[in-house]
């Protein structure tokens, strides 16, 4: 795609909210973000940043029909971790969309658009405290960890604090 550009400020990839997108180590590019109806985690992935605008979109993930990730599914993140795909997301209850919290997808192979994704629930958090994804990861080799913040809990009210 030589000669097309990526321009600030105008619409790259329509129709998707919270858009994240990673390089893999063989170069591939793959692109996720928040879908119009909130029901389910979609990848793309192309060779160029460029192409993913035009690549095909492949669902990998759709939300329960009760109960926890039953609705409101949003800001997919994808990370790959010594080796394994993750993909961090927020989603409601079914009965309660506002009722959102963290979960984890984890691929063991090495396609994240064809392999299975398996759904690992909730990161840990220490008892009485209602967590919230930050939204970035920090790969230090083997201190690599998610960074989360308290909503509400044993601190004071509003006070937001980085854990890892």
């Amino acid at each position: 795609m030589i000669g097309k550009n990526i321009k600030f400020c105008e619409t790259w990839i329509p129709q998707r909210a919270d858009p994240y997108v990673v390089k893999a180590p063989d170069g591939t590019y793959y692109f996720t973000a928040s879908v119009p109806a909130y029901d389910r985690i979609a990848l793309r992935h192309s060779d160029t940043l460029y192409g993913l605008a035009e690549a095909e979109e492949v669902t990998v993930w759709e939300k329960h029909k009760t109960g926890i990730m039953g609705e409101h599914i949003w800001a997919p993140e994808l990370h790959l971790v010594r080796g394994k795909w993750y993909i961090y997301f927020g989603a409601g209850n079914a009965e309660d969309k506002w009722h959102l919290r963290p979960y984890i997808l984890e691929c063991e192979d090495s396609d994240p658009i064809k392999d299975k994704w398996t759904e690992k629930g909730k990161p840990a958090a220490a008892p009485d405290y209602d967590w919230e994804r930050v939204g970035f990861w920090v790969d230090e080799g083997p201190a690599s960890r998610s960074c989360l913040r308290p909503r509400k809990g044993h601190l004071r009210p509003r006070a937001q604090q980085l854990y890892g």
